[in-house]
């Protein structure tokens, strides 16, 4: 009667047989590793995301299992690859995507999975904290066992960024974008055929069939027709195919529109401050360069790395040993990679510390009885709201009204927890709230940085009557006075259920501090109610490794079966 988990899922590889030992040893291949050993070549797609683009490649790769994808962020204006492995593809897009972005295999659904960076601002498993972990406690507290390992995080310090940005334009005329240098004359038999792999320097489009009319080969005898397996990417095959009794052709080519480099611009950042107390750590020596991301989507990576990594950030490995025990085994099983877990030990000092899981390994024994559960996490940023100002447990924290309303706390309804923010207002309007007021802001708001890409995101719910609503910030300068507000897009919410606002936003010029609001427009009249809760407010990246690898495992059942 107990609940079936997934751990893994491969591809069998070998097997070796020990008739002595009556053990049986099984080499596997999980989908990643399956995806390294296969080459794509791919047509050329232009203005696509990278969610787009990774499912471009699954389709490739020939995956054929289910896909949870992001839409991403990053738009990709020229997209293409060719003779690239599947596993390097998708990493050079998950680059281009930005911190905390990952591509993995969720082991229980079997879905191949691509979470953009904004995946941890919005996602519940990654915005509330889905279990605490300690060092020792009550039986209701999952205790986890030695080893316990700590890292300061010098490691993954990112204080200097220095991002080529390759801007590719369309030719405005055919070109010749390939030539034959090898075959010279070609001696085709009777209705035989010939088929050439045509490669360009640049990616090109929208190729035209070769011809003698196009001038695109010279027909010396016989006749002779070409077919192309594709108009677009980086090469092509081109068939050429007898009609008659047998044909020479000579001086190949492949006329397209090339689609070459216009210009490159660097985008280079650094933190003079960082820099001086660790030495430049750039992101070349650490990571990937974002080999997609145009300039906009440049500058927004590299500010989002340098404002998170610029200092250390610790990275735990915390281990849960579990036979029998329900209330660890659903620790091991029911977390997946970016969940949020809070963690106290006390020999490292900490207490109800909020980390992102990073990496899960598995090794079973004892036939099946025995689960170790081996977790990688790294801390959470600490410059978002917390406490009521977050979740309006026990109070309302610092919010007030930023127009035509009134606040209180309550329990009437609840998006996590027990609690929310009551929002009623004055008389009929758009109304407002922020969560501290304009004195407050040098104590009470969150920081930021000129140009800073910033997330504020809430959850609402209408009383009775449904309004479009939106979330938003407000930003101030370093003495705290006010620069200017923004909202993102309006989203209907309803009595019947919970709805997200969702707003990424550029801090102007100036920016050193910001406050969230959220708004309900058009209010038929006083005392009409919404209720707000889980509001998040922060830099646009949640960290942490820029690739991460999917949920791994090692596995030994007692009988030597094992990877």
């Amino acid at each position: 009667g107990g609940t079936t988990y997934t751990v893994y899922r491969g591809y069998l590889g070998t097997y070796d047989v020990s008739s002595q030992d009556h053990v049986v040893t099984v080499s596997c291949a999980d989908v990643l590793a399956r995806f390294a050993s296969l080459t794509l070549s791919t047509d050329l797609w232009f203005s696509v995301t990278t969610g787009q683009a990774i499912g471009h490649i699954l389709d490739l790769l020939g995956w054929t299992g289910g896909r949870d994808l992001d839409p991403g962020v990053t738009m990709i204006r020229w997209w293409w690859e060719e003779g690239t492995d599947g596993l390097t593809a998708l990493q050079k897009v998950v680059d281009s995507e930005g911190p905390p972005a990952i591509v993995y295999l969720d082991e229980p659904t079997g879905n191949f999975c691509f979470r953009d960076r904004s995946h941890r601002l919005v996602r519940a498993r990654s915005v509330n904290s889905q279990a605490t972990w300690a060092d020792s406690g009550t039986d209701a507290v999952p205790v986890f066992t030695a080893p316990f390992t700590y890292d300061l995080g010098w490691q993954g310090i990112i204080n200097s960024a220095n991002i080529s940005c390759d801007d590719r334009e369309m030719a405005g005329a055919l070109s010749v974008v390939w030539q034959d240098s090898t075959l010279g004359i070609v001696s085709l038999p009777a209705l035989g055929s010939l088929s050439v792999i045509a490669q360009g320097a640049d990616p090109f489009t929208a190729a035209i069939t070769p011809s003698v009319a196009t001038g695109d080969f010279v027909q010396q005898s016989g006749t002779t027709t070409a077919s192309l397996s594709r108009t677009s990417g980086q090469a092509v095959t081109i068939t050429y195919t007898d009609t008659g009794s047998g044909s020479v052709i000579s001086a190949l080519q492949l006329q397209a529109f090339s689609v070459p480099v216009a210009h490159t611009t660097q985008v280079a950042v650094s933190d003079a401050t960082s820099i001086g107390q660790y030495g430049i750590r750039s992101l070349d020596a650490v990571s990937r360069n974002p080999v997609w991301a145009g300039l906009n989507d440049a500058q927004a990576i590299a500010a989002m790395i340098l404002e998170q990594r610029a200092k250390r950030l610790p990275v735990v490995q915390v281990t849960f040993a579990g036979g029998g025990n329900t209330l660890l085994l659903t620790q091991q099983l029911a977390r997946n990679l970016s969940d949020r877990v809070t963690i106290t030990e006390y020999e490292t000092g900490l207490t109800s510390v909020d980390f992102f899981i990073e990496q899960v390994a598995h090794t079973i024994s004892a036939g099946g009885a025995w689960l170790v559960t081996t977790f990688g996490c790294e801390k959470a940023p600490s410059t978002f709201l917390t406490g009521q100002n977050a979740g309006f447990e026990g109070g309302t924290g610092t919010w007030t009204s930023g127009g035509n309303a009134t606040l209180s706390g309550t329990s009437a309804q609840a998006h996590s927890g027990t609690s929310s923010l009551s929002v009623a207002s004055q008389a009929s309007g758009n109304m407002s709230a922020a969560h501290c007021t304009d004195p407050q802001i040098l104590t009470a708001g969150v920081p930021c940085s000129p140009r800073e890409l910033m997330q504020c995101n809430a959850w609402l719910r209408a009383a009775v009557s449904s309004r479009s609503v939106q979330s938003g910030a407000a930003f101030y300068n370093a003495a705290g006075t006010f620069l200017s507000i923004a909202y993102g897009s309006t989203v209907a919410d309803s009595a019947g259920g919970w709805t997200q606002a969702v707003a990424q936003l550029t801090a102007p010029s100036g920016a050193a501090w910001c406050n969230a609001r959220v708004q309900v427009l058009s209010t038929g009249g006083a005392a009409e109610v919404h209720y707000v809760d889980d509001v998040i407010l922060g830099p646009a990246t949640a960290l942490p490794f820029l690739f991460d690898d999917a949920t791994y495992g090692q596995f030994d059942t007692g009988g030597g079966f094992g990877t």
